[in-house]
């Protein structure tokens, strides 16, 4: 009893633990919440308990809604199959009641005849192999006749199926004399049938049907699977090779120099008959030849004719290989073709990677592989040529424009209002050829390299990791967008090897030093961030971009150095020719400024105005006074003759040299770097050029001789020169100290240097 109280208290399940709490439960009493409920609640959690009661409340009024709906219409669906299973069922058992009487009809016929046959099974089974035998016998006997009837009439496949079926019958019976016979005469029919299927391997015009044919039947005839091999190989090679040959027609151009046929319908023919021929080949020589349970062979032989096959498809693919080189290389490459092209290419691989699956001994995808990637290469650096030959055409109309200006500015009427002139001629012509320029540059090769999105297609069977690496970082970024750069760079310093040899506009100079600086401060940025848009980024792209960007604006500074050059130049060339051609000791009182100088003027004007459409104001040193504005050598003498009282360090000109007053001045003065570094500013610029005409009309007046008037019309010329200069310049004391150089430089060489009064300056200044 104790034993078997514990075995039920064992059995006992636990007890369940009633909650009357919990919604969720069967035992949930409402009283008793609620009660619960207020008694630990304050108002407003009961009111958010009742919204989320009410909430729940809802939801579960249209599931239960959704779920009654639900299972209304699956009891409406049941009813339906319920009410048709019924009628048919009625149908039904009509019908297996009559099945069932007819098997019952069909069972008792059966037996009644077993019955009657019972005795002569025996003499049936006897009589049906006495007459099986009978016509194995007449089949032997007529074989010989019938071989030759069907050898004549080419029927060699059915002559040959019927000596094969008859094959074991002869040489199990061959020890009769009239077997013996029989066997003799299909053995020279055989032979015949031999040497026709050997006809076929070696006739040009035999269909693959045949070839493949004659190959399998000498085989079942025991033949040497070697020479087979050799045989089978030598007619494959004759159909390759006519197919090769064809294909080597379609290389053909036309008299534009394009191939007759395009690219996707050549590769499309390659695929479908010399690849769909070469598989054919492949895979009967596998089927038949590495088929032990075909043919008897040593491990030796066949390992021999493994090295046939490798040797046979690896010499053909190369051939392949090459033609499809010469035919992409053939290409018309077009930026409307490119989808086209990139399909064959594609087409092409797969059909290289379905031939690896039934050809196994060489992996042909990496030389597949390899010439997708050279056939991009390929278009690519087409691509690159196109971009580059419309960069060229673009320059050499802007170089055109600018001569078209030129003379256009030549015809503009000299006078006061030359800037407003200019500005109703030309307006912005040079800053709106700039924003062309760089507007055609970026979408040029925004283009391209849009062109070149469908070889990222991710569909594309070629398309695998190592290529696309490959492709993104030497096809595109290197060979493309950095080539190209470094082209429109190369192109604009080359301007800095010929400027002295060949007559340049100083304004498309200064347009590509503007290019070159927009190109390193932004345009090479986005240039890169376009192409990492359409196909991902490169790690080495950064490293790149901060090494072109730095060229780019060396190139730039070099390019604005040259302009300044050139500029100063034409500058320096008017004053020389008008201060050598001069006669300063036969000169006569000056009545006003020469018109060389109104000249200088205006062409600092002009290239002010060039300037200034294309970079920044820059920066003006600003003075505390017109100090610099004021001209102080007209009145030197009066200087040297000014009381002592007025400075401290001051001497009359009786004590000192003109000479070494200048030095004493000059001392006190910051040195003037004629040539030096140009800023990419208006003011700076200009002010490179202002110094370089100023240095010339200095150097070229120490070689001259001057008399008291000729003293007196530089000293006119220079104060014309310093009232209009110091608008165009970053710092009016460079002017201020280049125009006393002038002065000093002038009154060294003169022979009489007495002054021009200032009042009588001021009078010519007033009159121009």
């Amino acid at each position: 009893m104790a034993d078997t109280r514990e075995e039920s208290d064992e059995t006992v399940s636990p007890v369940t633990i009633i909650n009357p709490l919990d919604m969720n439960s069967t035992e949930f009493n409402p009283d008793i919440y609620m009660s619960k409920l207020l008694k630990e609640s304050r108002l407003s959690e009961l009111m958010d308990t009742e919204q989320m009661l009410f909430k729940q409340i809802q939801t579960l009024d249209s599931e239960m809604q959704t779920l009654i709906y639900e299972n209304y219409n699956k009891f409406i669906s049941a009813t339906d199959t319920v009410r048709k299973m019924s009628s048919h069922f009625d149908k039904m058992e009509h019908e297996l009641n009559i099945l069932s009487k007819n098997m019952k009809l069909i069972t008792n016929k059966s037996n009644e005849i077993a019955i009657n046959l019972s005795g002569k099974r025996d003499e049936l089974s006897r009589m049906s192999d006495t007459h099986f035998l009978l016509n194995k016998i007449q089949f032997i006997l007529e074989l010989p006749t019938k071989m030759q009837t069907l050898i004549e009439q080419n029927r060699l496949v059915d002559a040959a199926n019927n000596y094969l079926h008859a094959r074991k019958a002869l040489d199990l019976y061959s020890h009769f004399p009239s077997i013996k016979n029989i066997q003799l005469e299909c053995s020279e029919m055989l032979n015949i049938i031999k040497f026709r299927f050997y006809e076929q391997l070696s006739c040009e015009e035999s269909s693959t049907t045949e070839i493949n044919e004659s190959i399998e039947y000498l085989i079942k005839f025991d033949e040497d699977a070697s020479n087979l091999c050799d045989k089978y190989f030598e007619m494959c090679e004759k159909k390759l090779d006519n197919l090769l040959n064809s294909m080597r027609s379609h290389l053909e151009t036309d008299e534009t120099n394009i191939p007759v046929m395009d690219i996707l319908e050549f590769i499309d023919n390659v695929c479908n008959n010399y690849l769909g021929s070469l598989n054919t080949c492949i895979i009967f020589y596998s089927d038949v030849f590495f088929n032990k349970n075909k043919i008897a062979v040593s491990n030796q032989s066949f390992a021999e004719i493994e090295e046939k096959l490798k040797s046979f498809v690896d010499k053909r693919m190369e051939d392949l290989f090459d033609i499809i080189l010469k035919r992409i290389r053939y290409e018309r490459k077009s930026s409307n073709n490119i989808i086209m092209f990139v399909r064959a290419l594609d087409r092409f691989y797969k059909r290289i990677q379905k031939l690896n699956k039934i050809y196994s001994f060489t992996d042909f995808s990496e030389s597949g592989q390899q010439i997708v990637y050279e056939s991009t290469q390929d278009q690519c650096n087409f691509l690159l040529t196109q971009l580059t030959t419309k960069y060229q055409e673009e320059l050499a109309n802007v170089r055109h424009d600018i001569i078209n200006d030129i003379s256009k500015s030549s015809t503009i009427t000299r006078n006061a209002n030359l800037k407003l002139s200019l500005n109703e001629s030309n307006g912005n012509a040079l800053s709106d050829t700039v924003i062309s320029f760089e507007t055609k540059i970026c979408e040029n090769l925004k283009s391209c390299l849009t062109n070149l999105g469908p070889f990222m297609d991710s569909e594309l069977t070629f398309l695998r990791k190592d290529f696309k690496d490959k492709f993104v970082k030497h096809c595109i970024f290197e060979n493309i967008v950095l080539e190209y750069l470094h082209f429109i760079l190369n192109s604009a310093i080359e301007f800095e090897q010929t400027y002295t040899t060949s007559h340049i506009p100083s304004q498309l100079i200064l347009i590509l030093s503007k290019i070159c600086l927009d190109l390193s401060n932004s345009i090479i940025t986005y240039l890169f961030d376009c192409a990492e848009e359409i196909f991902g980024k490169s790690t080495s792209n950064r490293a790149s971009i901060n090494a072109i960007s730095k060229e780019a604006r060396d190139y730039s500074q070099r390019l604005l150095n040259i302009y300044v050059w050139i500029e100063g130049q034409s500058i320096s060339h008017m004053i020389r020719k008008s201060v050598e051609t001069r006669d300063w000791l036969s000169s006569v009182e000056p009545r006003s400024v020469r018109s060389v100088m109104k000249r200088v003027i205006e062409d600092i004007t002009l290239i002010d105005f060039h300037v200034g459409q294309l970079y920044e104001e820059g920066v003006r040193v600003e003075r505390s006074s017109d100090s610099s504005r004021t001209f102080s050598s007209f009145n030197y003498n009066k200087k040297a003759k000014s009381s002592r009282s007025k400075s401290s360090w001051s001497y009359s000109a009786s004590s000192f040299e003109n000479n070494i007053i200048s030095n004493i001045h000059k001392l006190f003065n910051d040195k003037i770097e004629i040539f030096g570094k140009v800023e990419f500013s208006k003011l700076s610029i200009v002010t490179g050029v202002v110094k370089i005409g100023l240095k010339t009309l200095i150097e070229c007046i120490r070689l001259c001789t001057f008399s008291r008037y000729g003293f007196q019309q530089m000293q006119v010329d220079a104060y014309y020169l310093q009232t209009h200069l110091w608008k165009f310049t970053s710092d009016e004391k460079i002017v201020a100290n280049l125009i006393e150089d002038v002065i000093t430089s002038t009154k060294k060489r003169c022979l009489d240097p007495t002054s021009m009064e200032r009042s009588v300056s001021y009078n010519f200044y007033e009159i121009l």
